[in-house]
């Protein structure tokens, strides 16, 4: 899903479309590659444009293995000022069904985990923070962790990647988030995305957004 925009070197983190592939793993990968309507990897799209006095991130996934006007879509509208998501949009085709659900969150001081990515990029963590990530219409407790640095080779040249980590934080009185979040940046250009994994308790999906060397450069 990535294409990125640059603006001297960084990324125009108001304006960018990021083209990545993406890939089901552990249980799930394995059930969705025996089930030949199931979709186990594809391509996957996310833009982030200017709306109103902040951004709208959109994230599409496609797959070759599924039909050509099947998708999974996710938009969130940002407040980056406030640190706060105001609407969430999901919606989906999948075997000829369509599948649309809108949310309202502007009563609400609270992030949905794309809008919470999307803040990493914008303000690096130095340390671990505390918030509560918006999920399926519920609240958890969660944390970001700076989790270091790596080297891995990208477009034939090796490169440090930021590593951040967003886990569930148990707290009384709320739900806790069994889920987790990896995001890896290059430390050339600070807020270039190079991959994500979204894991769950029979699975995780793993998203690689290789950019260009000269991109780095």
């Amino acid at each position: 899903m990535v294409t990125v925009a640059l603006l001297l070197g960084a990324p125009a983190l108001w304006g960018e479309e990021i083209r990545c592939d993406w890939r089901l793993q552990g249980l799930q990968g394995t059930i969705a590659r025996i089930l030949p309507f199931v979709p186990a990897s594809g391509e996957a799209v996310l833009t982030v444009t200017p709306h109103d006095d902040g951004v709208r991130l959109r994230f599409r996934a496609t797959s070759a293995a599924a039909g050509a006007d099947e998708h999974w879509t996710y938009e969130a509208e940002l407040d980056p000022a406030a640190r706060r998501t105001l609407r969430v949009v999901e919606s989906s085709r999948f075997r000829g069904r369509d599948r649309s659900r809108e949310y309202d969150l502007r009563r609400s001081s609270v992030v949905d985990l794309l809008s919470g990515l999307h803040l990493i990029r914008l303000d690096l963590p130095k340390r671990e923070q505390e918030g509560m990530l918006w999920s399926n219409r519920r609240l958890y407790p969660v944390a970001v962790e700076p989790a270091g640095r790596e080297s891995r080779e990208i477009a034939g040249r090796r490169f440090e990647l930021l590593r951040f980590v967003v886990r569930g934080r148990r707290q009384e009185r709320h739900r806790y988030w069994n889920q987790s979040a990896e995001v890896w940046l290059a430390a050339e250009a600070p807020n270039q995305l190079v991959e994500m994994v979204f894991k769950q308790r029979f699975g995780h999906v793993r998203l690689r957004c290789l950019p260009t060397s000269d991109q780095l450069d």
